[in-house]
């Protein structure tokens, strides 16, 4: 094993000199390497992580000044990066679902738009369809109160189960 460490040692520099000047992909692709040919490389797999949390980090910057600065088309190509290299970066997720939004009408109007027809369901007597359509304007925006008490009442009403 100490013998497989001296031939990683020129690699192993090379990523903390890389990491050291913040150029984390490229000291991401060195550890990469190194950990190709030994799993057990111990900087190597401590330095990996943080490599791929600082360049989440810094997408999920550059994504948020691209958002701020109207351009949602790079917001959105930085926040799947961010997501590429930490999967679970709720904030990059959060961003990346506004951003999706921005496409088509935004997610909070076509919640609102459910909702009123959700009313008119109502109104028109079918409270099933009504439920549905509550339902459905939750799955687009699940912070609507409106929809979700609408969903609330009408199950204990008995107009069906949402789903």
């Amino acid at each position: 094993m100490a013998r497989q460490s001296n031939i990683n040692e020129p690699e192993l520099e090379s990523g903390r000199e890389l990491f050291e000047q913040k150029r984390y992909e490229e000291a991401l692709l060195k550890f990469e390497e190194i950990l190709k040919h030994d799993t057990t490389d111990e900087e190597a797999l401590r330095l990996r992580p943080l490599c791929q949390d600082l360049i989440a980090k810094d997408a999920y910057n550059l994504a948020l000044g691209s958002a701020r600065d109207g351009d949602s088309k790079t917001a959105v190509v930085y926040a799947r990066k961010a997501l590429k290299y930490r999967p679970n970066y709720l904030e990059a997720e959060h961003l990346l679902k506004v951003l999706s939004g921005t496409e088509g009408p935004p997610i909070t109007d076509i919640s609102k738009e459910l909702y009123a027809e959700s009313l008119d369901a109502i109104i028109e007597g079918d409270p099933k369809q009504a439920l549905e359509l509550a339902q459905k304007a939750l799955d687009h925006y699940p912070d609507n109160v409106e929809a979700r008490r609408m969903v609330e009442r009408l199950s204990q009403r008995g107009a069906g189960t949402p789903k």
